[in-house]
């Protein structure tokens, strides 16, 4: 009953829109004091990509958990094995590939995020995807094609190499 409340809380803070996250980052930090200077830097994005994903990141790595036989922690257990090496030596090989998942499906999400970045930016600061946005007005159609096609590069090249190590690695 709890884990099944928990997916339902994480997949409705995933659904809170991008504008609705920005502007209550905004209200959050935008203060006198340490907050305020917190709110003047970069570490503004990392708290906009946090909690824009990491729901959808809690889910992801959830899923991968529960394929884990509870038999396995409890043979560990039985055998003497501390938390961390069950962990460490049992676990985490088991969920490395929903993990890496993860952390491509979370990553791709957050090198393409405008809404709530656009709002949360520092003066003089931007991102690829906020660059790509301001310069589709005032710049010409093929500097903007150019920025779009290095964000798509960025992504897809990683994949890429990825995708085929592991088709290399597969094959006999």
């Amino acid at each position: 009953m709890v884990g099944a409340t928990a997916d339902v809380l994480l997949i409705v803070l995933f659904a809170i829109p991008g504008t609705i996250v920005g502007v209550a980052l905004i209200g959050l930090w935008n203060r006198p004091g340490i907050t305020g200077a917190i709110y003047a830097t970069n570490g503004m994005f990392l708290l906009v990509y946090l909690a824009r994903f990491m729901p959808l990141g809690a889910l992801a790595v959830a899923a991968s958990l529960r394929r884990i036989p509870q038999s396995h922690e409890e043979a560990a257990a039985v055998s003497g094995v501390s938390w961390w090496r069950t962990m460490t030596r049992i676990i985490l090989p088991q969920v490395r590939i929903g993990l890496a998942a993860v952390w491509v499906i979370v990553f791709t999400l957050a090198f393409g995020e405008l809404a709530a970045s656009v709002l949360v930016t520092p003066p003089g600061e931007s991102t690829l995807p906020i660059r790509i946005y301001t310069q589709i007005a005032n710049a010409p159609s093929s500097q903007v094609a150019a920025l779009s096609l290095l964000q798509v590069t960025v992504i897809f090249v990683p994949l890429a190499v990825a995708g085929c190590g592991l088709a290399l690695r597969r094959q006999p």
